[in-house]
């Protein structure tokens, strides 16, 4: 996580809490997903939504998954950032 800034929150949902990043290193915006309850790394790496980006992470369609983090107890999913929100999209 030392090569993340934490710009601004995004928001909460049922599975974890959103931040917009800069990757300090390439100066990228990402954003970084807090999971909650998950208890282990194999845990992590076995949810849905995890295993469909890794399996999907070429398509120019998805969101990409730059990463999973493990710091301390807790998991981050570090992925690209999406400039807009497709629910309003949905009104």
């Amino acid at each position: 996580m030392e090569k993340y800034k934490i710009v601004k929150s995004l928001g909460e949902g049922t599975f974890g809490t959103v931040h917009k990043a800069v990757n300090l290193q390439t100066n990228d915006l990402v954003a970084i997903k807090l999971l909650k309850n998950t208890n282990s790394w194999e845990e992590a790496t076995q949810l849905p939504e995890v295993k469909a980006l890794r399996k999907l992470n070429n398509s120019p369609n998805i969101i990409k998954i730059f990463e999973l983090i493990r710091r301390s107890e807790r998991i981050y999913i570090v992925q690209e950032l999406c400039h807009r929100s497709l629910l309003s999209e949905m009104d």
